[in-house]
């Protein structure tokens, strides 16, 4: 005879349910992190190149102002705004010494708080006579790298001694029985 369990059905529907609901809002968790990571690397890639673009525009021969490489004491000599597309630019240049310079380039990028993003680079860059900014030699940033010496040589194949009697006697082949 069947016994009859009443209810059993209704309490495995009710589990699958909650189960498949606890799956769709992973689901749907994930998703959303997934587009706030990838606005996050976009914020952060624009913000990087306004950064870039605003140090290429402060150095440029344009927009260099000569009278900036006057004798004076190492420090801040100017701040300089740009505006992009969609960020906002500052870049200070700093006076190291008579000839070297330091351009620092900050860049965030206008959008919502949640995705916004702050990018900073600075480059060294040394003034010739007329004025005008020159990237270093590169041997002073990154000297070349030298050549690798070459493999030492294979070492020679081990002699093999003939010690059969017909031979001329060697002391080597009584060492070798």
């Amino acid at each position: 005879m069947v016994r009859r369990r009443p209810g059993v059905a209704l309490a495995l529907v009710l589990v699958a349910l909650i189960l498949v609901g606890a799956l769709a809002a992973g689901a749907v968790m994930a998703a959303g992190q997934g587009m706030r990571d990838a606005a996050g690397a976009l914020g952060r890639v624009r913000a990087l190149a306004a950064a870039e673009d605003g140090l290429a525009r402060a150095a440029a021969p344009p927009s260099w102002d000569p009278a900036r490489t006057a004798p004076g004491p190492p420090g801040l000599v100017a701040t300089i705004a740009f505006a992009p597309p969609g960020a906002v630019d500052t870049v200070r240049v700093v006076r190291l010494d008579s000839a070297s310079w330091l351009l620092i380039s900050e860049a965030r990028t206008l959008a919502p708080a949640s995705i916004a993003a702050h990018a900073r680079i600075a480059r060294h860059f040394t003034s010739d006579a007329s004025g005008a900014l020159a990237p270093p030699h590169p041997h002073t940033i990154n000297p070349p790298p030298r050549p690798h010496p070459p493999p030492p040589p294979p070492p020679p194949p081990p002699r093999r001694l003939a010690c059969t009697h017909e031979t001329t006697w060697d002391p080597r082949c009584d060492a070798l029985l």
